[in-house]
């Protein structure tokens, strides 16, 4: 089956938020994380991730195995949906940590925890009838954490027609018996994808590290 980009939905207008509701230090704050993101969404998924096999622009499907990753597949059913049957975003996101806590915690072998959510990007719908597939590979690991790219699609089953649904990159640390923070071995990327992909992770540890130390220098730590 060929990827495919299902159609948008028409997007209703929102309303203003009435007078009062934050000050302006928080409008100010809520409108510079808008712009930042909508930065990101212009910009190619070349520019925002490394060609890999969860390359939109060249994609597999299905996609080929591979012994490091983690797939959950599940069919969308009426609990899972709104009145309009669209699939909930947490139903998602759900499975997205499921899917790479699972890769985490096998790659630790130890009480692997969430650390960060790095831009659930949410490209198309699901809708009721779906299957939605999730896939989860590593992408970079410093000394004490590990990131793993997760991606999610939805494919009808009567057209065959694939969908990326959404993508995300889920950051995830070892904890010991007494919670403390252990160290996890480190990947080895074994193509040229993995080594882009990689170096990808790494610039983004790197501006997480940034934007830690620049709102609370306390914070830093548990990444490291």
């Amino acid at each position: 089956a060929s990827l495919a980009r299902v159609d948008k939905l028409d997007l209703a207008p929102i309303p203003p938020l009435p007078a009062g509701f934050l000050t302006a230090e928080e409008e100010e704050a809520g409108k510079q994380r808008y712009l930042d993101s909508k930065l990101k969404r212009k910009l190619s998924p070349g520019e925002r991730t490394p060609p890999s096999c969860f390359s939109t622009d060249s994609f597999e499907w299905p996609m080929p195995p591979r012994s490091d990753s983690v797939t959950l597949s599940q069919l969308v059913l009426p609990g899972d949906c709104t009145p309009c049957g669209l699939v909930y975003g947490g139903v998602l996101m759900k499975l997205m940590d499921n899917a790479a806590g699972i890769l985490a915690v096998r790659y630790c072998r130890t009480n692997a925890v969430t650390a960060c959510i790095e831009a659930v990007d949410f490209h198309s719908p699901a809708h009721l009838g779906d299957v939605v597939t999730v896939t989860a590979i590593p992408s970079f690991s410093s000394s004490r954490s590990l990131e793993i790219e997760v991606l999610v699609t939805c494919e009808d089953l009567l057209t065959s027609r694939v969908a990326v649904t959404c993508h995300a990159f889920y950051t995830f640390v070892s904890k010991a018996s007494d919670g403390t923070v252990r160290p996890i071995s480190q990947l080895k990327p074994a193509t040229e994808a993995d080594v882009q992909r990689f170096e990808s992770g790494r610039q983004r540890y790197l501006n997480r590290r940034v934007n830690k130390t620049n709102s609370d220098p306390k914070a830093l730590g548990s990444e490291s």
